[in-house]
């Protein structure tokens, strides 16, 4: 599983992006079956990186784990501060979204418990990313369009990630 920060919206000459300004670290969550063993990871990942044009980036990092519980290195303590940045998963009853509902064609309506003031990412079942920008005060259900929902994805759980003034969170939501 990947893990990343909320990105953040920039906008120049060229328009507008989400994404990072100087550094970001990623954080994949692994599940070894058998910690007894040694294990060999194969990644792959595609990302760009952006200036006045954007260019692509293939990486593919071979790692291998030794067997047994790993201890905690210098390295972890280095990236134990980003690791704080990366949004919490919290429970449906617990999240400021009190429901999503797909309404017309590719639109979705969002409806809060409370506003919030960051920007909202939303995650579909094929790992796509949709953002809304800053949410207005007292704006407690707002339309999101252009997502690429449609009926087949009624009762299919879409992740939803903000921020709020105690922390940074991600919970996942059905659609009614």
């Amino acid at each position: 599983t990947m893990a990343f920060p909320i990105a953040h919206k920039y906008s120049n000459k060229y328009g507008e992006t989400w994404g990072y300004k100087d550094r970001v670290v990623l954080f994949v969550d692994l599940k070894r079956h058998r910690i007894d063993l040694l294990s060999h990871i194969n990644l792959s990942f595609d990302y760009a990186v952006c200036d006045a044009v954007c260019l692509p980036v293939h990486a593919e990092f071979k790692l291998q784990l030794p067997a047994g519980k790993l201890p905690k290195t210098l390295a972890y303590i280095k990236f134990s501060k980003f690791y704080k940045k990366i949004p919490k998963l919290i429970e449906v009853t617990d999240s400021l979204v009190k429901s999503a509902k797909l309404v017309a064609d590719k639109q979705l309506l969002l409806v809060l418990h409370k506003p919030i003031v960051g920007e909202i990412f939303i995650t579909d079942a094929k790992n796509r990313f949709y953002q809304f920008d800053k949410v207005k005060n007292n704006n407690y259900e707002f339309s999101i369009f252009g997502l690429a929902l449609s009926n087949d994805y009624i009762k299919s759980a879409l992740q939803v990630v903000y921020s709020d003034v105690t922390g940074q969170y991600k919970t996942n939501i059905v659609v009614n």
